[in-house]
């Protein structure tokens, strides 16, 4: 039987009962808001507000600016719904015995003065801790504190240091336990080995971007990365080999050595930046490295001899970027294309125009999602086309036409301060071939001439559902491209620089 209400409504329990009106509905939908729109749910009602809280409170930032951070009472009241927390304030007698029973994430960043005693003692309070990240900080005393105390956080996996002068051994009892290492900008002293002469399973990610050696050999830092066996991802730019004079290939020489001996033979991702290998130094390197994913090397010394021995990796390479190597030419970019089946994202300098309209069918149009590469023409830089240009600049866009599955197209030129002329993304001169790629979301084409109008815009957001990030001045006009501008920050999917 069916109740009805005087208005003639049902009123029968199931029919009141809303999607919304559910806790796990309501928390797959609030994992999706901003910030802003999670504290508009808090005044719903009290069911939205227990389910809105934890969400609110999972991420908080601490800034040097005290109207704008949380109240130190509410912090400690709220603590066990916080996860990361991101201190960009000293840890001092303020917040060093707070203690959040659930925080998983923990960033100390931007300080000139870190007291090391006062952070190690809030870390020992924390032991829940997984990832932890140092950034652009200095420790006004002893750091040693402060890396014996990180050493002792049981659940601790991924560290990260950027911009930090590391001093001491202590450091290195951190890292038996970690997944993921990450030093960026830093300098690092590597070092004996006393502790580490066994091998460690359990690093699978080793990024390290050193700007100084410590006193620690090229040799000491290959050492200490090949105790890592059953690393995945291997990312090296030792920027400190650019003043060091008889180096050469002897970086690229040793990690040759060490692919050969099977060091890691789980790598599958290699990026790797030393100023002064040789070409045949860089392919020795490639030759020996086994069934790669992904290859990214920042080097000038990238030439034939090298493209030569990547090769054979034509099978297996899903991401490529050379984007920093000059010698990696119009021609080579071509042939990936062409070769790679599997390719995904692919990072060039330039690529001609005449290389792209006379290229055989692009094996990797099926795979291809982000395609980087400013496209040149040889009229580029004529004041005056020739005819034949409005061909020329359709063949390339029916070409990008069968990427279908591109989500981001950049088309940038490398040398800023200069406006070439590349693709004209207008409707009428090609850029409604386009249509087919429904999953594009990024299109940057920063130094490039350009003449869009609205029509071209409203193409744009009709035909590109999914487009978030536009990267590049839409008309040559300044009047034009303020109007231009204007629409797409009034459109709130979109970002526009």
């Amino acid at each position: 039987m069916r109740l009805r209400s005087r208005a003639g409504n049902s009123t029968s329990p199931m029919d009141r009962t809303q999607p919304l009106d559910l806790p796990e509905i309501r928390m797959l939908i609030f994992q999706e808001l901003s910030r802003r729109d999670l504290y508009s749910c808090l005044r719903v009602s009290k069911s939205w507000y227990t389910s809105a809280l934890p969400l609110v409170w999972r991420h908080v930032i601490i800034i040097d600016d005290s109207e704008r951070n949380p109240t130190f009472k509410s912090l400690q009241c709220q603590r066990h719904y916080i996860k990361s927390l991101d201190c960009q304030v000293p840890i001092t007698r303020k917040y060093v015995h707070l203690e959040f029973p659930g925080l998983e994430t923990l960033s100390i960043r931007y300080l000139r003065r870190q007291p090391g005693l006062a952070l190690s003692r809030f870390l020992a309070l924390n032991p829940t801790l997984k990832r932890l990240c140092f950034e652009s900080i200095y420790f006004d005393n002893d750091q040693s504190l402060v890396w014996k105390a990180v050493s002792k956080l049981p659940s601790l996996q991924e560290l990260e240091c950027h911009g930090v002068n590391i001093y001491g051994q202590h450091w290195i009892a951190c890292a038996p336990k970690l997944t993921k290492l990450i030093v960026r900008d830093s300098a690092i002293s590597i070092g004996p080995f006393d502790r580490l002469q066994a091998s460690i399973p359990t690093m699978k990610h080793l990024e390290m971007d050193l700007c100084n050696r410590r006193g620690s050999t090229i040799q000491e830092h290959l050492k200490f990365y090949a105790q890592y066996p059953a690393l995945q991802s291997l990312a090296l730019n030792l920027i400190f080999c650019r003043r060091e004079t008889g180096v050469n290939d002897a970086v690229s020489n040793e990690v040759a050595r060490f692919f050969e001996a099977d060091t890691w033979p789980g790598l599958v991702d290699l990026d790797f930046g030393v100023v002064t290998m040789t070409d045949e130094g860089i392919s020795k390197m490639l030759r020996a490295l086994r069934n790669p994913v992904r290859i990214r090397l920042n080097t000038p010394d990238f030439g034939p001899a090298a493209f030569q021995e990547l090769r054979p990796h034509f099978s297996t390479l899903r991401r490529l970027d050379l984007a920093n190597c000059p010698g990696f030419t119009s021609t080579m970019i071509v042939e990936v294309l062409e070769s790679c089946p599997l390719l995904q994202e692919l990072h060039g300098r330039q690529i001609w125009a005449n290389d792209i309209i006379n290229s055989q069918r692009w094996i990797c149009q099926t795979s291809l999602e982000i395609f980087v590469a400013f496209i040149r023409f040889d009229f580029s830089h004529l004041t005056k086309l020739p005819p034949d240009s409005a061909e020329k600049i359709r063949a390339i866009f029916e070409r990008l036409s069968g990427l279908t599955r591109l989500k981001k197209l950049d088309i940038s030129d490398t040398v800023y301060g200069r406006f070439w002329r590349s693709l004209d993304l207008r409707v009428g001169n090609g850029l409604e071939l386009l249509a087919s790629l429904h999953d594009m979301e990024e299109i940057h084409f920063q130094g490039t001439c350009q003449a869009m109008g609205v029509r071209d815009l409203e193409w744009m957001g009709k035909h590109w559902p999914k487009l978030k990030d536009v990267k590049g001045m839409l008309n040559k006009n300044k009047k034009i491209d303020k109007k231009l501008t204007d629409m797409f920050f009034r459109i709130e999917e979109i970002q526009y620089i």
